[in-house]
C-alpha cells in the first residue's frame, strides 16, 4: 500500500502522518502544492515533480508580492495545469490519497471520479475552517461589525457543494462533531483518529516553578478571534483580587519565540471561543508539559460526542468561566502540574505519529470500532469557533431575514436547521448588536 498525503500542510499534520506511516512500515509520501515556511518535513526532499509544482507556486507568490498581477495570474494558471501532471503520476504510483483541508491535486470533481473509478481509496481529513459553516466561523469575521450576509450565504453554498462532491467519492471523511454541520453522510470522528504530533526529544522539568509570581502566556494570532480582550480583562481582575501574575502576550513572532516563552511559563491561555480542548497552541504547550486554559461553547457538550480516552486534557470551560479557570490554575499548583503532565503524556502517546498512523491503517483495512462513525443528523452544536455567540447570532438572523432559512444549507437536517433558527432568534441578536459591514465584498 502506497499513500499520498497532500496537498497542503496544516500544523504539521501531513509531515507527521507520513512519519507515522513510515514508522509503521507503510510507504507514504507528502505531495504538497506549496512549500511550507516551517519545513515540517525537515531535510526530506520531495520528488522532482512536486518540487516543480512548488516552484511554480513560489513564482506566482513572488510576482504577486512584487506588484506583477498579470505574471502572477499566469503562474497561478500554470500551477493549476501542472496539478493535472501530478495527478497522472499519482494515478500510477499511489493506492491511497489522503487529502487535508479539502484540497486535492486539481480541485475538480472529475479528479475524484477518476480516482474512484480506478479503485484508489480516498480519505478527506478536515481540520475546522474548511467545513465549519461560515456563519459560525470566526475566520470569516472582521475585527468589528459583521461580514456581509450575501457574501457569507454564497460562501456557505460553496462549502456545502464542495463537501457534497467530496462525500460522494470519498471512502472516508474525517471531521470533528463540532465542525461537521454541513455534512450529509456519516463521517469518522476526528478525535477517534487524533492529531499526529512529534513531541520534542526532551521536555523541561514542568515542576519547576517560576517563583511566587505565576507566569501566564497567551499567544493570539488574531486578538478578536481568540477573545484576547476577555482574557486581558480576566487577568486584570485577578490581579486586582491580589494574585501575583506575570502575564506575557506574544504576537506576530516566530514560532521559536513562542516555544521559548512556553518553556518559561507556568501555563498558557489559548483562547475563549474554541470548539476543541486542544488546538495548535495548546498542543504546543502540552508537548512541553504545560497545561492550557481553553474557553469554548463546546466545553459542556464535548463529553457527549467524544469518549474520555480520546479527549485531550486541558482546562476546557465555557467562555464565561475563563476567569475561574485561570484562578484555579493559579491557586492549585498540584492540579496544574498534574494537568500539564497528563497533556504531555496524551500528546506523546495517543497523538504520537505512529499511533495515529496505525489508526489510519485500521481505517483503511476496515477494521475499526463502530464508535468512530458519526451521523451529522445527530449534531446539536450551533455556536462555532473564534467568534462570540452574540455576533454569530446576529449574522444568522441577517442571513435568514434577507436570504431565507435555506441559506444556512441545513435543509437535509431539519432538527439542526430549527436549532440554528431558534439560536438566532434568542434575545442576544438585538437591533443594537453589530451590524453587517456595508463595504464587504461580495464574490463574483
Amino acid at each position: 500500500m502506497r499513500i499520498l498525503i497532500g496537498t497542503v500542510e496544516i500544523a504539521g499534520i501531513a509531515a507527521n502522518l507520513k512519519r507515522g506511516f513510515l514508522e509503521a512500515g507503510v510507504d507514504a509520501e507528502t505531495v504538497l502544492g506549496a512549500s511550507h515556511p516551517y519545513q515540517y518535513d525537515g531535510a526530506n526532499r520531495p520528488r522532482l515533480l512536486t518540487r516543480l509544482w512548488q516552484w511554480i507556486d513560489g513564482k506566482a507568490k513572488s510576482a504577486g508580492d512584487g506588484g506583477q498581477p498579470g505574471i502572477a495570474g499566469l503562474y497561478r494558471r500554470a500551477h493549476r495545469l501542472f496539478g493535472t501532471v501530478v495527478l497522472l503520476h499519482a494515478l500510477v504510483r499511489y493506492d491511497v490519497c489522503i487529502f487535508l483541508f479539502g484540497v486535492t491535486l486539481t480541485n475538480t470533481a472529475a479528479e475524484l471520479r477518476l480516482l474512484r473509478w480506478l479503485g484508489k481509496r480516498i480519505v478527506f481529513v478536515y481540520v475546522g475552517s474548511d467545513t465549519r459553516p461560515p456563519y459560525v466561523n470566526g475566520a470569516q469575521y472582521p475585527e468589528s461589525g459583521l461580514p456581509n450576509s450575501a457574501h457569507i450565504a454564497k460562501l456557505t453554498a460553496a462549502v456545502k457543494n464542495r463537501l457534497r462532491a467530496q462525500e460522494l467519492c470519498a471512502d472516508y471523511c474525517i471531521n470533528s462533531p463540532f465542525t461537521a454541520q454541513l455534512h450529509e453522510r456519516r463521517y469518522i470522528n476526528w478525535f477517534g483518529m487524533g492529531l499526529p504530533r512529534q513531541p520534542p526529544d526532551s521536555r523541561p522539568d514542568a515542576a519547576a516553578d517560576t517563583g511566587p509570581v505565576t507566569r501566564i502566556l497567551h499567544a493570539p494570532s488574531r486578538i478578536d478571534a481568540k477573545g484576547t480582550a476577555a482574557i486581558r480583562l480576566a487577568v486584570d481582575r485577578l490581579k486586582d483580587a491580589g494574585h501575583e501574575i506575570d502575564y506575557v502576550e506574544v504576537r506576530n513572532q516566530p514560532n521559536a519565540v513562542v516555544i521559548e516563552e512556553i518553556v518559561k511559563c507556568d501555563f498558557v491561555i489559548d483562547q475563549v471561543y474554541s470548539d476543541t480542548p486542544m488546538a495548535a497552541f495548546a498542543t504546543e504547550a502540552a508537548s512541553h508539559g504545560k497545561p492550557a486554559v481553553v474557553g469554548g461553547y463546546a466545553a459542556e457538550s464535548f463529553p457527549n460526542h467524544v469518549e474520555e480516552y480520546a479527549t485531550p486534557p486541558s482546562l476546557f470551560v465555557p467562555p464565561d468561566r475563563i476567569e475561574n479557570a485561570i484562578e484555579r490554575l493559579i491557586l492549585d499548583r498540584e492540579y496544574r502540574l498534574q494537568l500539564g503532565d497528563a497533556a504531555h503524556r496524551f500528546v506523546k502517546d495517543r497523538w504520537a505519529p505512529r499511533a495515529v498512523a496505525e489508526r489510519y491503517i485500521q481505517l483503511l483495512n476496515g477494521d475499526f470500532p463502530a464508535s468512530w462513525w458519526c451521523n451529522p443528523a445527530d449534531i446539536r452544536y450551533v455556536s462555532g469557533a473564534a467568534v462570540a455567540d452574540v455576533r454569530s447570532k446576529a449574522l444568522i438572523a441577517e442571513m435568514i431575514r434577507h436570504h431565507g432559512l435555506d441559506s444556512l444549507q441545513l435543509a437535509d437536517k431539519p432538527a439542526l436547521e430549527a436549532l440554528f433558527a431558534e439560536f438566532a432568534a434568542r434575545p442576544d441578536a438585538r437591533e443594537d448588536e453589530p451590524k453587517a459591514t456595508m463595504d464587504a465584498r461580495t464574490p463574483d
